[in-house]
């Protein structure tokens, strides 16, 4: 598996997760069709979770107490990011837009995290402005789901995972 001793990593999941091959899938196209089984690394958020691992060990190290993120009302990085850096002490402001799911709602409102949200998902943009603003500058600022080159770093692993089981 891939690893990095450059780069700190905070264990949230358990790795590697298992490869499966999908028989109706591969059926209906006529081809092989694998997927990673992420939900089974112990941890809710899937491949979210492998990003965390990186982004919220930088943000440990450089002593963030207030993250800030966005995305879509549904967004599941979103509600990984809170679920997972609410539980390790971090303050969370998220800037939303569009319809936000009651089950996020209540788990945003259960750890106290400030939303600011856009009526609709072509109004993100505005929305996380509205958060990024709030947070104040003090606030470390991730990437829309996880994509950045530390959050990348995760689906790298689950790639050298790949390659190690095929």
């Amino acid at each position: 598996m891939l690893t990095s001793d450059l780069l700190p990593r905070l264990s949230i999941g358990t790795w590697p997760t298992p490869v499966r091959r999908l028989d109706q899938a591969s059926a209906d196209l006529g081809t092989e069709v694998w997927a990673k089984v992420e939900e089974s690394c112990g941890a809710w958020g899937g491949n979210k979770v492998r990003k965390l691992e990186y982004i919220l060990a930088h943000a440990k190290n450089k002593g963030a107490k207030h993250l800030v993120t966005y995305g879509a009302g549904t967004s599941s990085w979103a509600a990984a990011v809170v679920l997972h850096g609410s539980a390790m002490g971090f303050d969370v402001t998220l800037g939303l837009g569009g319809d936000v799911p009651e089950h996020y709602r209540a788990l945003y409102e259960k750890r106290g995290v400030t939303v600011h949200k856009a009526p609709s998902y072509n109004l993100t943009p505005l929305a996380a402005a509205k958060a990024v603003i709030a947070a104040g500058p003090k606030a470390m600022r991730l990437a829309a789901g996880g994509s950045d080159r530390r959050g990348d770093l995760g689906s790298m692993s689950a790639g050298a995972e790949i390659a190690d089981d095929v």
